[in-house]
């Protein structure tokens, strides 16, 4: 019986995914949305970026109003959970 090696090898640890080392390409700044409907891998690259964005937005806010995170939201959105002071 052969000795198998069980350390990964490099493609497998860089690319889990095997259509991901031939099929494709990674996403760079603008991501190819037009035209894709539903819940595509480009649709959810975008919504994680825009949830990235608006959570740096939130702190940043935080940060310079002085107030919670909570207020901070609760302002954004008009005073709906009347957490403002």
């Amino acid at each position: 019986m052969g000795h198998t090696d069980p350390t990964p090898q490099a493609s497998s640890f860089l690319y889990p995914h095997p259509t991901l080392t031939t099929t494709q390409e990674p996403y760079g700044v603008f991501i190819p949305v037009a035209g894709q409907t539903g819940l595509t891998p480009a649709a959810e690259m975008m919504n994680g970026r825009m949830a990235m964005f608006g959570l740096i937005v939130l702190v940043l806010g935080s940060c310079v109003s002085g107030k919670d995170i909570l207020e901070v939201f609760d302002v954004g959105v008009g005073g709906l959970y009347g957490l403002a002071k």
